[in-house]
């Protein structure tokens, strides 16, 4: 809501003067009002009540002085400035003594004017606050004066409340101590300066340190006492670190898995925050074994199986009969699936231990999809096999054995999550930096919640687990993506129940 603009009566019986300081006022946003002579002027006030009066000082019988009192006698808030072109001394102290707010020669410069009646407009605007406020403050006083009277009563009452409630804060302090000094996983609390305020005796004992030690010590002095990546920043919610594993020494190493989280004020900030410690040594000593045993396992098996396969190919070329040949067929084919899951075993004891290792030299990328699709072509009648490359020069930075493996696997993933046969489409292109290889089925297809999943290890769809019609240990993808991360590509999938997938693998150019 816009205020009114201030009311201003300007008095001069020399009409130019009149007619110009009008126009310039109004030009300045202000509601004006014109007098020529005195009478006029007295006639104006006594109807009105204005925020300024200009006035010359001589105008006729009735003079600006004689204005200047019937103004103020109308509102004492009223700011009088008075103009002349006989100046003296003389009359300029008797117009301020008479309550005058400024005392302007004629001709008068028109900012000066103008600066002189904001001033005095603002000196009633304040004038007028300070009276409101006066109002404002009394009444205040007289509410603090009846608050007073019944404050003591409720500062008895207020008093005994807190005291409970201290009491209260006390107890649940304890008990939070008594669960904090009894976890099974150490803590650190840190302050908003990065300082420890907070440690339980399972971080004292984990990192064989006393309490008076801990205490004070910064995010930097902590990682070189525990062997931890140091806290750069207390984390806020949004960026709080994931769980890292690190190792600390001691007469007998420990895993340790540390969490942090964020401590929010009330202002929506960060204050400090908590470091739990989980002490996973043993979890970690179960992976190892679980680790050894698939790798023992893998070598164990693969060598009869070996042994297996050459005596049937050796059968193979003494029998003769049709029957003995398929009954063979049978077996080798047998032996080469189990073969296949061995090396699948291998290859994930490989990743866990961190030893997949890739030789990366120029792959003509076209050719390998070429020899991988004409295996199948020669063992899967039912489907359709088309390449869509428009550059068959495209070459990328690769491992050429194990991007074939990881293009075996996935159109081999094509061909059985689609088994009433159809095409499977293999589509080569640049994009930038990179090239693609899109291999895409039109099979059952995988549900949307299970889709960020399949590249985990041991992982099949609801659906694969509850038939067993597909088969498979849920390796594959699991080593696809491993390899095509060691080789600097990505691995992703589209996918809608009951249209087929898409598997799209990118990778690096060859820079020549």
């Amino acid at each position: 809501m816009s205020l009114a603009p201030p009311q201003i009566l300007v008095v001069d019986d020399e009409e130019s003067v009149l007619m110009t300081l009008a126009a310039v006022l109004r030009r300045e946003g202000y509601e004006v009002h014109t007098a020529g002579t005195g009478s006029q002027a007295l006639q104006a006030i006594r109807k009105n009540r204005f925020d300024l009066l200009l006035s010359d000082l001589r105008i006729d019988e009735i003079d600006g002085l004689t204005l200047l009192a019937a103004a103020q006698k109308r509102d004492p808030e009223t700011v009088t400035i008075l103009l002349t072109g006989y100046a003296s001394l003389e009359s300029a102290v008797q117009a301020l003594r008479h309550g005058a707010f400024n005392y302007l020669l004629k001709p008068c410069n028109i900012d000066e004017m103008k600066l002189a009646i904001e001033r005095g407009l603002e000196k009633k605007r304040l004038s007028e606050a300070l009276r409101t406020r006066a109002a404002e403050l009394e009444q205040a006083n007289r509410t603090i004066q009846s608050i007073n009277e019944s404050l003591e009563e409720k500062v008895t009452q207020a008093t005994a409340e807190l005291a409970e409630r201290i009491g209260e804060l006390q107890e649940s302090r304890r008990q939070l101590t008594a669960v904090i000094d009894s976890m099974q996983d150490g803590l650190l609390v840190y302050d908003s300066a990065g300082r420890v305020v907070q440690a339980n005796p399972f971080a004292l004992q984990l990192f064989s340190s006393s309490y008076d030690d801990m205490m004070g010590l910064g995010s930097v002095d902590v990682a070189k006492l525990t062997g931890e990546p140091p806290l750069t920043a207390l984390p806020s919610e949004e960026t709080a670190d994931r769980p890292v594993v690190f190792e600390f020494g001691g007469p007998r190493p420990r895993f340790v898995r540390r969490i942090v989280s964020s401590i929010p004020s009330e202002a929506g900030r960060t204050s400090g925050c908590v470091v739990v410690y989980q002490d996973i040594t043993d979890q970690k000593e179960v992976e190892q074994l679980k680790d050894d045993f698939l790798s023992i396992a893998s070598h164990e098996l693969k060598t009869p199986l070996t042994s297996i396969m050459g005596y049937t190919q050796l059968l193979g070329r003494k029998l003769g009969s049709a029957n003995a040949a398929e009954v063979l067929d049978v077996i080798q084919a047998q032996c080469r699936r189990m073969n296949r899951l061995v090396e699948d075993l291998l290859d994930v004891s490989r990743i866990e231990r961190g030893g997949l290792e890739t030789a990366h030299c120029p792959v003509t990328l076209p050719t390998v999809v070429e020899g991988v699709l004409a295996k199948f072509r020669t063992t899967s009648h039912r489907h359709e096999f088309r390449v869509l490359c428009h550059d068959e020069g495209i070459t990328v930075w690769a491992d050429e054995d194990r991007l074939d493996q990881v293009l075996s696997n996935l159109v081999s993933n094509a061909i059985k999550y689609s088994p009433d046969g159809g095409a499977v489409e293999v589509t080569i292109k640049r994009r930038e930096q990179h090239a693609e290889v899109a291999v895409r089925d039109w099979g059952i297809g995988i549900a949307p919640e299970q889709q960020s999943r399949i590249f985990s290890r041991f992982y099949q769809a609801d659906s694969v687990v509850r038939s067993r019609r597909f088969g498979g240990m849920g390796l594959g993808l699991f080593i696809c993506k491993a390899i095509i991360d060691e080789m600097g590509g990505t691995i992703s999938v589209e996918s809608a129940v009951g249209h087929g997938s898409t598997f799209r693998v990118s990778l690096p150019l060859w820079k020549r």
